[in-house]
C-alpha cells in the first residue's frame, strides 16, 4: 500500500510539472505571433526590420551593418545568418526573404536556419509582398526609382512578368488587389487585380504609407499636410482622420501608429477613427513596426540598435 501511495505522488508531480513547464511556454510564446499577416506585408508598406516565428525572432542587426540576425524568444541565443545588409525581411513557412542592399538591392530568400541562400532577381527591388505562391514587388531594370514598375514572379525566382507599366512605390497586396501610389498620375492611389487587370484610380490625393484593413485604406497625405487619410477601396468616403502631420504610418489591429516629426519624432496610437489618442514614447522614432503586444523601432539619434517598447507605452528596452 505505502509503494501504491509513492507511486500515485510521483504521477501526481510528474503531471504538475508538466503543466507547470507547459504554462511557462506559453507564457514565452504569448507575444510570438505565428499569423501569415504579421510576418508578410500585413496590408501596409513598412521596411520590417523583426519578425517573429516559433520560438525565434529574425531581424535586422542595426548594430552589425544591417546584417540578418536570429535571437530566440528568451533572448539567450542569437545567431548570425547572413553577412547581407537587408532590407524589407518577410518570413513564409521556412524561408526569409529579403533585399540584398550588398548586392544592387535585388531580391534574395534564405532559410531560416540560415541555409540555401538564394539570389532570386537581378534588378533594383523594392517592396516585397507575398501572396498566392508569388513575391510581388516593385523593380527597375535600370536601378531608377523613377522608372519603377511592377512586378511578379514566384517564391523560386521563375516567372517574372512586368505586370503594370506604370511607375510605383508603396505596393500592397491584399486579398487579390494590388494598391499602390502611382507615380504616373501624381501620386494618387490606384488598384488592380494581382494580374494586372481592372487597373482604377481610387483617390484625388498624392499618398504616402499605404495600409489595406478590411475594406477602408488608410494613407498619409501628401497632398494635405502629411495628415492621415481613410477612404474605401471601392473609392468613396474620404475622410481626415486627424489633424498630426504623420510619418511611417502602420494600421495594426484595431490602431493606427505613427510618429510625428513636429513633435520630435514621438510615437503615437489611436483608433481609426482618430479617436482615443496616445503618446507611447517620446524616443525620436524611425521604422516601426509592430508585432503583438510590441513596438520595435529604431531611435533615430541613437540609430545604431533596435528598440521595443509594448503598445500600451511600457516595458521599453534595447532589443539588440
Amino acid at each position: 500500500m505505502y509503494i501504491i501511495k509513492k507511486i500515485k505522488l510521483a504521477f501526481y508531480l510528474l503531471l504538475c510539472i508538466i503543466f507547470l513547464l507547459s504554462s511557462c511556454n506559453s507564457a514565452l510564446k504569448e507575444n510570438s505571433i505565428n499569423d501569415l499577416e504579421d510576418n508578410v506585408a500585413n496590408s501596409s508598406y513598412i521596411n520590417r526590420i523583426v519578425c517573429e516565428q516559433g520560438d525565434w525572432i529574425y531581424y535586422i542587426n542595426k548594430a552589425d551593418r544591417d546584417k540578418l540576425y536570429k535571437k530566440s524568444l528568451d533572448g539567450k541565443t542569437k545567431t548570425k545568418l547572413s553577412d547581407d545588409m537587408s532590407y524589407e525581411l518577410n518570413i513564409l513557412d521556412d524561408w526569409i526573404y529579403y533585399i540584398n542592399l550588398s548586392d544592387k538591392r535585388s531580391l534574395y530568400k534564405i532559410r531560416i536556419d540560415g541555409g540555401n541562400r538564394t539570389k532570386l532577381n537581378d534588378a533594383f527591388s523594392s517592396f516585397i509582398n507575398l501572396a498566392n505562391g508569388y513575391i510581388y514587388f516593385i523593380s527597375s531594370e535600370n536601378n531608377s526609382t523613377s522608372k519603377s514598375n511592377i512586378y511578379k514572379m514566384k517564391t523560386d525566382g521563375s516567372n517574372k512578368e512586368r505586370i503594370s507599366k506604370n511607375r510605383a512605390n508603396f505596393l500592397v497586396v491584399a486579398d487579390s488587389w494590388i494598391y499602390y501610389m502611382n507615380n504616373s498620375d501624381q501620386g494618387r492611389i490606384y488598384k488592380m487585380k494581382t494580374d494586372g487587370s481592372e487597373n482604377m484610380k481610387v483617390n484625388e490625393h498624392r499618398s504616402v504609407f499605404i495600409n489595406v484593413i478590411n475594406d477602408r485604406i488608410y494613407y498619409i497625405n501628401a497632398s494635405e499636410g502629411y495628415k492621415i487619410y481613410q477612404v474605401s477601396i471601392d473609392g468613396t468616403g474620404i475622410t481626415m482622420i486627424n489633424h498630426d502631420k504623420a510619418e511611417n504610418l502602420y494600421v495594426y489591429k484595431d490602431w493606427i501608429y505613427y510618429y510625428s516629426p513636429v513633435e520630435e519624432g514621438k510615437l503615437f496610437k489611436m483608433k481609426y477613427d482618430g479617436s482615443s489618442k496616445v503618446e507611447i514614447c517620446r524616443d525620436q522614432v524611425f521604422n516601426i513596426n509592430v508585432i503583438g503586444e510590441m513596438v520595435y523601432y529604431v531611435n533615430h539619434p541613437k540609430g545604431k540598435g533596435i528598440f521595443y517598447i509594448r503598445t500600451d507605452g511600457s516595458n521599453k528596452g534595447i532589443f539588440d
